[in-house]
């Protein structure tokens, strides 16, 4: 294929590079005259390994050429990727006008070269972007709307500083934000797929918004991984452990701690063992004089959803809430600590009646501090327990707290019910 790419700062130039090895003809497009000269005359803009020498290859082949001209490069090629740069001030706003310089130049060449074209954005844009500011600007300036001859996705890179190159061959997954389901989508994302022809790497389809926060979540879990692995090293060292050699031991374990278990939204952690241990593990840093904000903000973390879970109920009219599910964790009748038991006590305060249902518990085998957890918080909590079919009967609205199996009525009838279902699955804990 024949490839614009706009902005030869890291992303850019790898990419231009990149696709250029991958046989493409490329033209590399920059507002910054030395920039442009230096990559014309093999001198790279950037350091990361083996890229200069790559560059002088496909400058030799003669498969990169670079420009200021827009125009020129959009007239030469049948799709362009947008891989300005979009720093962030002070306060966190992205700066967005290389963005939309970027698009500006590319309606005017588009309105001089009206052969299809396909638009991916590349650069890290706030989640809304595309949607509020990159379509609107194209289809006021293009002359033409989004449809057959004018393609628009946005796609992110996940290239790392000093193994962009490695991780442009062989990325975890390709990402296109698209919207709709239609034969014009199905065709864009094609596009997408042979300008990288990387065989073994999936496609994952996004809508936009998506797609524009799988980037920058992806670099929020990065940034809390290492600030994790920072305040846990210094809580080892205050105790006289060894930071590395606990990590590693942590590091071990690829069935719950590096592993995609928890990373799944859903409600609030409960039970017996995650809530007590994170206590523990931040009174102790406190006894050492030790502050570490990340896990301090846990519990308050875990507290704020169980908040918007109860806001998220009261929000819908009707006096009866129905509670499926009241036991911390699936297959287990443990309820100390559970959030589903939080959720019940709390909208219990504000006035609602709350009927549960919960196959996993029977009352006349209640004992120890289970038996004192719900005496202490449901005092009259034996009268709350119903069957299914009553409690989908008699509430007005329905809260499904974990993944439950029900057969009566089924979920059909519970909409004919019209009776709101919100479906709130905690992580399965480990304990």
């Amino acid at each position: 294929m024949k490839i614009a790419v706009f902005g030869l700062g890291y992303v850019g130039s790898v990419t231009s590079v990149c696709l250029a090895l991958n046989g493409h003809e490329v033209w590399g497009v920059d507002v910054d005259a030395i920039k442009v000269d230096w990559i014309s005359k093999g001198i790279p803009p950037l350091k990361e390994p083996a890229f200069a020498e790559r560059l002088r290859t496909v400058l030799d082949a003669g498969r990169l050429k670079v420009t200021m001209d827009a125009r020129l490069a959009i007239r030469q090629t049948e799709a362009a990727l947008i891989c300005v740069g979009t720093p962030t001030s002070n306060t966190g706003e992205t700066y967005l006008g290389a963005v939309e310089h970027a698009i500006m130049g590319l309606n005017e060449a588009l309105l001089a070269e009206p052969h299809p074209y396909l638009i991916a954005v590349r650069s890290t844009i706030p989640p809304g972007t595309m949607q509020q500011l990159i379509l609107p600007l194209l289809q006021a300036g293009a002359g033409r709307s989004m449809g057959d001859d004018l393609g628009v996705c946005f796609n992110p890179e996940f290239l790392r500083e000093g193994t962009a190159i490695d991780d442009f061959f062989a990325p975890p997954f390709t990402v296109v934000g698209i919207e709709g389901e239609t034969a014009v989508a199905d065709a864009i994302v094609s596009q997408v797929e042979k300008i990288y022809a990387l065989p073994n790497v999936p496609t994952v389809r996004l809508n936009f918004k998506e797609a524009e926060l799988v980037k920058v979540i992806s670099n929020a879990f990065h940034a809390m991984k290492i600030d994790f692995a920072n305040e846990v090293g210094s809580l080892a060292v205050r105790l006289g452990a060894d930071p590395e050699r606990l990590m590693d031991a942590f590091c071990l374990d690829t069935k719950l701690n590096i592993s995609p278990k928890y990373l799944r939204p859903g409600f609030a952690f409960g039970g017996s063992c995650l809530p007590k241990d994170v206590r523990g593990l931040t009174h102790v840093a406190h006894k050492l004089g030790l502050s570490l904000p990340l896990i301090e903000a846990i519990l308050p973390s875990n507290q704020e959803h169980l908040k918007r879970a109860l806001s998220a109920v009261q929000s819908h009219p009707g006096r009866v809430v129905g509670l499926a599910g009241l036991v911390f964790k699936a297959d287990t009748d443990d309820v100390r600590e559970s959030p589903a038991v939080l959720l019940a006590r709390a909208l219990l305060d504000a006035g609602k009646d709350v009927l549960i249902y919960e196959p996993e518990i029977q009352l006349d085998r209640l004992v120890g501090a289970n038996l004192a957890h719900l005496e202490e918080r449901l005092p009259e909590f034996r009268k709350r327990f119903v069957d299914w079919p009553t409690l989908a009967a008699q509430a007005d609205v329905v809260v499904v707290s974990r993944s439950m199996v029900v057969s009566q009525p089924s979920m059909e009838q519970l909409k004919q019910l019209k009776i709101i279902l919100h479906r709130l699955h905690p992580q399965s804990n480990p304990a």
